[in-house]
């Protein structure tokens, strides 16, 4: 999965209307040599934001702030 800040990147997630859901992210920064670190969190907005398709007319149906469960981590 692709995560993008642009409209011309997207992510597709299909749920069951109806139905309870949950998403979790990790952010962690990928260094040269394979290993990787945690991006600390604290102090950041993260806006999750879904739409309708383009073909049934872009509507916004969601726009929350997430819940930062452990900043230090990159756990949101």
């Amino acid at each position: 999965m692709a995560l993008g800040n642009t409209p011309r990147r997207e992510t597709n997630i299909a749920v069951e209307a109806s139905k309870s859901y949950v998403l979790g992210m990790r952010f962690i920064q990928q260094f040269n040599d394979d290993s990787s670190d945690p991006v600390d969190l604290t102090g950041c907005t993260l806006r999750f934001v879904a739409t309708e398709p383009p073909q049934r007319g872009s509507t916004e149906v969601l726009n929350l702030i997430a819940v930062m469960d452990q900043p230090e981590s990159g756990l949101a």
